[in-house]
């Protein structure tokens, strides 16, 4: 029997429907981790703790629901065990935490906008994508960006301020392009 003619096995049907599903959310996922919180370290770890449990879990997965609405859940439950056992300096009340992780529906408005944020960013200029990616940087602020390039701080505002207007609008361009298809 040759090997492209062998039966499927269940657990190859079942890993190959975890991939697909967990391939299509994973990127919602992380966001929504992102979302909760601030450490972008503790982010990463528990995105690869939630995707263990996502992987030993999916035999409780019922097909046909809401994968995402499931892959969060799990991921809010590392998260809520995270808050336990490490309290971040910024401590937020558990009724806003709770607001804050049921606004899923909210988070999934802006994935578009993100996308097209992505397109958006790769058509600046390396000099403009430079700029806004020393600027964003975790804990830089326009002081330190004008230090580190040696400009005067007033044209590294300037400069900001023009590079997220190119943004805006090309994001404006690029999610009406994309709802006239």
């Amino acid at each position: 029997m040759s090997a492209d003619i062998l039966p499927v096995s269940d657990g190859d049907a079942k890993h190959n429907e975890f991939t697909r599903l967990f391939t299509v959310n994973q990127r919602a996922i992380y966001l929504y981790i992102r979302s909760l919180v601030a450490n972008g370290a503790d982010v990463d770890e528990l995105w690869q703790e939630t995707n263990l449990v996502l992987w030993q879990r999916f035999a409780d997965y019922r097909p046909g629901t809401n994968f995402l609405a499931w892959a969060r859940r799990i991921a809010y439950n590392k998260v809520l065990n995270y808050r336990t056992r490490r309290r971040p300096p910024l401590q937020f009340s558990d009724d806003f935490f709770q607001k804050l992780a049921a606004s899923d529906r909210v988070f999934d408005q802006h994935l578009p906008w993100l996308d097209a944020l992505k397109r958006c960013a790769e058509k600046l200029t390396p000099t403009d994508r430079e700029l806004i990616e020393l600027r964003y940087s975790p804990n830089a602020d326009c002081n330190m960006v004008a230090k580190a390039l040696r400009r005067p701080i007033r044209s590294v505002y300037k400069a900001v301020g023009r590079i997220r207007s190119l943004l805006l609008e090309c994001i404006r361009r690029e999610i009406a392009k994309e709802d006239r298809k």
